[in-house]
């Protein structure tokens, strides 16, 4: 199934989702949304990128980035998420897409320690920058770290190695290590 099509489609099915919500709940409109752009910016995560060789694959995904930054979903709440879930192929092309540099430079500056210079081209919160150096170096250990067991093992190493700056965030728990990078990230959307 095409990628792109995809992405359109999760997006159109939220669109209709947000909509029901708000006319069959007293459910706030600002908890709805948040609810179904969650649910969104996951599906959209987890679509395959690997279907056909890896050429085709960073080339869909390419083209994915460019859609969504044009249709104004590539935010820097989708970008956070991908890196806090281990969707690191998508962190990386969706930073660079931003930034206007090659993957491989991104790649490369995380590498280095480097992400603070990435976060601000990218027009990324600084805070993502010491989590995406982390996410990096955890990404090295792991011999799958695009597997599911891969992601699961990733979260838990990335929540753990940012228990430091954030000790409230629960052992396994991505989406309390999203809303500690929250307020920072939704001034950058």
């Amino acid at each position: 199934f095409p990628l792109l099509l995809a992405e359109r489609l999760i997006a159109a099915v939220s669109n209709q989702i947000r909509r029901r919500l708000s006319e069959l709940t007293d459910l706030p409109a600002a908890l709805a949304d948040q609810l179904v752009s969650r649910g969104q910016e996951a599906m959209t995560l987890d679509m395959d990128f690997s279907d056909g060789d890896m050429d085709e694959a960073a080339t869909d995904l390419v083209q994915l980035i460019q859609q969504m930054d044009i249709r104004g979903r590539l935010t820097a709440t989708i970008i956070a998420r991908a890196l806090c879930t281990g969707h690191f192929g998508f962190f990386e092309a969706a930073a660079a897409h931003r930034a206007g540099m090659d993957r491989q430079n991104v790649h490369e500056l995380i590498s280095n320690s480097d992400a603070a210079a990435l976060c601000e081209a990218a027009k990324l919160p600084d805070a993502m920058a010491e989590v995406a150096v982390m996410a990096g170096n955890i990404r090295a250990t792991l011999a799958d770290p695009d597997s599911a067991k891969g992601r699961t093992a990733f979260q838990s190493m990335l929540i753990e190695a940012c228990r430091p700056r954030y000790p409230n965030v629960p052992a396994g728990d991505s989406e309390a290590l999203i809303a500690e990078l929250a307020p920072a990230v939704a001034r950058r959307n």
